[in-house]
């Protein structure tokens, strides 16, 4: 963890309450260097994203989904374009770990960063609207378990049928 660097993509989303520490305080107390990574330079490196090569990968994603509802082709390849830009920006900053400002990419890119974040988890510790305490204590958490990890939020609790229903999808593949 002493020598570890996390990516900040993008400012923590402003409603998360207890996950905007001082980057200061995160190196001092945890050993991480933070590295802040521009949101608009990295949406610049979505746009201009070669979709085409990752494809392969997607369609092996795709091919063990027992049911899609919704998304289309151009979804799909949005998808794999904020994955690309995602590995990009690890390659670039050589980071261990990442958190993105995920709604801005719903706003701006008409995309959910669920897909990338979710392949990207197999690789290193990545979390979600830029929610750094989430994402070190993943860090943490593999590093002392020697075990994927993941962050979800209960989103409905059905009582009578026993099910939990989580918000996020950045559980690591090699985990399902």
């Amino acid at each position: 963890m002493q020598s570890a660097r996390m990516g900040l993509v993008g400012k923590p989303s402003e409603w998360l309450v207890a996950s905007i520490p001082d980057f200061e305080t995160i190196s001092h107390i945890w050993g991480l260097q933070v590295v802040e990574v521009d949101f608009d330079n990295y949406f610049q490196q979505v746009l201009q994203a070669d979709s085409a090569k990752n494809m392969e990968s997607l369609a092996a994603f795709i091919s063990g989904a027992t049911h899609i509802s919704s998304p289309d082709q151009t979804d799909f390849k949005k998808s794999i374009d904020i994955y690309i830009g995602l590995q990009e920006v690890i390659e670039e900053h050589k980071l261990d770990a990442l958190s993105v400002r995920c709604f801005d990419l719903v706003t701006r890119y008409q995309a959910t960063g669920c897909y990338a974040l979710s392949q990207l988890n197999d690789r290193v510790m990545a979390g979600c609207k830029g929610d750094l305490v989430s994402t070190i204590g993943m860090l943490w958490a593999k590093h002392l378990l020697e075990a994927q990890t993941w962050m979800a939020n209960p989103a409905r609790i059905d009582k009578e049928n026993n099910k939990l229903r989580l918000a996020h999808c950045t559980i690591s593949l090699g985990m399902t």
